[in-house]
């Protein structure tokens, strides 16, 4: 299954990319305007398929993926849906603005109505948290090894969502620093 992928913006619209690939293979894949900077990409991607649709989208990075997982086991809301919510909405402003259940917020978005915010909020209040504890123990292990906030923030990055303990988050961080570093 595809999940990384990264190349040359070979073509551009508001919300996706063509990315030519190192092997020339171009592939097209939706994602929030905000990513589309410069004359390449890194994404993380998640192939939507179903018997009408087959389509890719693509991520800034592991822990925005899941939270577009998430989303779309919301019923009534489809990948359009929840890239909206992502293309209008910072991913930690959208935890908060349903950890807050805010309705007015998520009924702003384009494309969805008053029965679907009602229904993300429902199906969601409280079922996303993305290890905020650990993240918070692990940005507090990170600053005791001299790492800047920003630093921090996208140390996270390298994450693949594969890490189960704290030490394998840490140890994943450090190494992948480390490559690029």
């Amino acid at each position: 299954m595809l999940a990384y992928i990264e190349g040359k913006i070979k073509a551009h619209g508001t919300h996706f990319v063509v990315l030519n690939t190192t092997g020339g293979v171009g592939y097209l894949i939706y994602l929030p305007p905000r990513l589309i900077k410069g004359e390449k990409l890194a994404l993380f991607v998640y192939h939507y398929q179903t018997e009408k649709s087959d389509a890719l989208y693509g991520f800034s990075d592991f822990r925005e993926r899941e939270l577009f997982e998430q989303l779309l086991k919301v019923q009534g809301l489809g990948p359009k849906g929840a890239m909206a919510l992502l293309s209008l909405y910072q991913p930690k402003e959208l935890i908060q603005i349903i950890e807050k259940a805010d309705l007015g917020k998520i009924e702003a978005t384009p494309g969805i109505g008053k029965k679907t915010a009602r229904k993300i909020l429902a199906d969601l209040a409280g079922e996303i948290v993305l290890d905020k504890k650990e993240d918070k123990v692990l940005e507090e292990a990170l600053k005791s090894l001299g790492f800047k906030q920003n630093e921090i923030q996208t140390s996270f990055d390298f994450l693949t969502g594969k890490e189960k303990t704290l030490q394998e988050k840490l140890t994943k961080i450090l190494k992948g620093v480390g490559k690029n570093g």
